[in-house]
């Protein structure tokens, strides 16, 4: 016999309880662990979703930079052009279930939220403020040279309406080649268009924090 809590137990009994728990606790954990790389694989497959889209632009001095590395965290793309810089912060997002087709595909952007079926994502598009505004300011420390970097949010696979004006650009993925030219905001010259490409070339290596 056993005693557990000032009571005894049968040795199969007690050895069940505590089985059913261990197997309880271990499929909790599956779960957890199966959702969580489903989001991390959907992450992927939109940053690679656009990276494909984005290695179509085909004009000249346009150059494209993918994972740039940040002080713990990364901005997904970079554009830059004699016109402009823009930071792309990309967001893979699953549909719900819903008996609506126009509702399962729709997200709507009100007062800097973007309000998807079934939640309201208020995080990103500060985000994407926040990775242009340290992009800016990390250029502007290796180069000494004022650089607009413009924040644009892209997500792949949803219909985006426009409820107020947004304070960044977002875009679905089909718009992105048509519409990245929007987001250059600045004449910039050849050899200050190189400075910071070759600064956006060494913060794409990993594990880099030098200049």
């Amino acid at each position: 016999m056993y005693a557990l809590f000032n009571r005894e137990y049968k040795p199969l009994i007690f050895t069940a309880a505590i089985t059913l728990l261990i197997v309880g606790w271990l499929v909790v954990k599956i779960v957890k662990n199966f959702k969580r790389l489903q989001s991390i694989r959907l992450g992927l497959e939109a940053e690679w979703a656009v990276a494909s889209e984005l290695g179509q632009i085909r004009e000249p001095n346009v150059s494209v930079f993918h994972d740039v590395q940040g002080d713990n965290f990364n901005i997904d793309h970079v554009i830059t052009s004699p016109n402009g810089i823009i930071a792309i912060e990309t967001k893979g997002r699953r549909k719900p279930n819903s008996l609506s087709k126009e509702k399962s595909y729709r997200v709507t952007l009100k007062n800097d939220s973007l309000h998807f079926p079934h939640y309201t994502d208020t995080k990103t598009i500060p985000q994407a403020q926040r990775q242009a505004k340290w992009l800016r300011e990390t250029l502007l420390s290796a180069t000494g040279e004022q650089n607009n970097v413009t924040p644009v949010v892209v997500i792949p696979g949803w219909f985006i309406e426009h409820k107020t004006k947004p304070s960044v650009l977002i875009w679905p993925l089909k718009k992105l080649r048509e519409n990245y030219r929007y987001g250059m905001k600045q004449n910039i010259a050849a050899e200050q268009l190189q400075r910071v490409n070759h600064q956006l070339s060494i913060l794409c290596q990993r594990n880099s924090d030098k200049f």
